[in-house]
């Protein structure tokens, strides 16, 4: 159906996952539309959580990693008074205890306090892998005494957390965190720091990667619009419309481009990389004396490969391409 297209579309789709699905079920389902078109998704999200899931189509799913490293938003609502094994609704009741002494007070109060670096290790209901093997696996089969909690801990960061209601034992909060970080663990943080218990009921991810809900199509209305005719590449975000942590070069140049394309390494001199190479975003390395990769524009602004830049010496820089893009 889409075969033509195929060969060349390279960018993003941003797509809302709807809960009661895995993030691996999302790119199943496009599979069966797209056919043999590379898809990967940025991040997972559990089954119960909805919201932005970034698929990444053709070479770009080369540029996956320098995704991943992005600030996460999500909407979380904590039921109070009981544990669950999975931290969710979606798993078994463990323990309940009496929360009705909690105040919205007392929930603002705490959450200030988990703003910040920490470490956090992974719930035990998670695809995070212990010598090979996903934890859920050991869970599954009741055999966590196998593991060594303290391997497989991570550092993350909580940037904000804000809490706009509590109502009926239900805390509603806005967080933005690292990479890594598995608001489940977070909300359970939160609700034993108030003396109770807590098991979360409902995850919205509002954005990643830089991409916002109000970005996303909805899973199922994408799925129907590919179905019904529509192009795929209408709902392509390119490469160049990414938001990652690396310099974007635009190359003005197009005996350049083919160099770079066919693998060459080139050496410009300061002067002469300021005047051949034009940022296009706002990164602003300090110096290249150590490799530092970036995104390749050719003339006409489109992404044509993954590069990497290398200050050889003090007054020198080489330019060459990483990964292939288009």
């Amino acid at each position: 159906m889409l075969a033509a297209e195929q060969k060349v579309l390279s960018g993003m789709l941003a797509v809302k996952k709807p809960a009661g699905i895995t993030s691996k079920d999302v790119s199943r389902k496009l599979t069966r539309i797209l056919g043999k078109l590379k898809l990967g998704h940025v991040g997972t999200l559990d089954p119960l959580a909805e919201g932005v899931l970034p698929i990444l189509v053709g070479n770009s799913t080369r540029l996956q990693d320098n995704l991943l490293d992005s600030k996460k938003v999500y909407i979380c609502k904590l039921k109070l008074g009981f544990e669950t094994d999975t931290l969710d609704a979606t798993g078994k009741t463990l323990a309940t205890k009496e929360f009705k002494h909690v105040t919205l007070e007392q929930l603002r109060h705490e959450a200030i306090k988990l703003i910040g670096p920490q470490v956090q290790p992974p719930p035990l209901y998670s695809a995070v892998k212990f010598k090979g093997k996903p934890l859920y696996k050991y869970a599954r089969t009741g055999n966590v005494g196998a593991l060594d909690t303290s391997l497989i801990k991570r550092n993350i960061h909580v940037y904000s957390f804000l809490i706009s209601s509590y109502h009926d034992g239900v805390v509603t909060f806005e967080v933005t965190v690292s990479k890594g970080t598995y608001v489940r663990s977070l909300a359970v943080s939160l609700a034993e720091s108030v003396n109770t218990l807590g098991t979360v009921i409902f995850l919205n991810r509002i954005e990643t990667a830089g991409v916002k809900a109000v970005q996303a199509v909805e899973l199922a209305t994408l799925i129907s619009k590919l179905q019904m005719g529509e192009k795929l590449e209408d709902f392509i975000i390119p490469p160049e419309k990414f938001n990652m942590n690396i310099p974007f070069y635009q190359l003005k140049d197009d005996l350049l481009v083919e160099d770079l394309l066919l693998g060459k390494k080139i050496y410009f001199s300061q002067k002469e990389f300021t005047n051949k190479l034009v940022l296009t975003n706002t990164y602003k390395p300090d110096s290249f004396m150590d490799e530092l990769e970036c995104l390749l524009l050719d003339g006409s602004g489109k992404t044509f490969g993954l590069g990497l830049l290398t200050g050889v010496t003090g007054t020198s820089i080489c330019v060459s391409r990483k990964r292939r893009i288009r």
